[in-house]
């Protein structure tokens, strides 16, 4: 099972068969099924893969890494790369993807229904999981840090500094 098809990719970027000699069946081995592999890799952590039935996003998802591959891979070069949108898309992509899989985002499939996380896994957050620590293991109180941003978000949300 794929999130996107050749077709896919086609659709997205029409051109593509024009430019270079690259046949359906190697867009989907060469270019789709590796960015699947690693969308696999990276929503494994919070979701059982491949996520089953059609996800909108994962095929978006999928579609513009798997052209950026194949314009990386078969038709651009180093300056034509420069001057394009796709690393920016490329870039885009995986940030929604490393959402995806650390839970920020909910998975929907193509009805409007919640795609449940993987069974048996809960994550935990707290409001300041995103600062370094205060603490760490085997450290002396010398060693202890205060990250600054820490302090004055927690202080301006405390409305106690503007």
């Amino acid at each position: 099972m794929t999130y996107a098809t050749a077709g896919d990719v086609y659709a997205l970027l029409p051109n593509i068969g024009s430019l270079s000699d690259l046949t359906s069946a190697q867009v989907l081995e060469v270019f789709i099924k590796p960015a699947e592999a690693e969308m696999n890799a990276k929503l494994s952590k919070y979701y059982t893969v491949p996520v089953t039935g059609t996800v909108p996003l994962l095929q978006a998802i999928s579609t513009e890494i798997a052209i950026y591959r194949a314009l990386t891979l078969r038709v651009f070069t180093a300056s034509m790369l420069k001057e394009s949108a796709w690393p920016d898309r490329y870039k885009r992509a995986h940030e929604m993807l490393d959402e995806l899989a650390n839970g920020k985002w909910n998975l929907v499939d193509s009805a409007g229904v919640v795609v449940a996380g993987r069974a048996g896994f809960a994550t935990a957050h707290s409001n300041t999981m995103d600062y370094l620590p205060t603490f760490h293991e085997g450290g002396v109180a010398e060693d202890q840090v205060k990250d600054p941003e820490k302090n004055d978000d927690l202080l301006s949300e405390r409305d106690l500094i503007s």
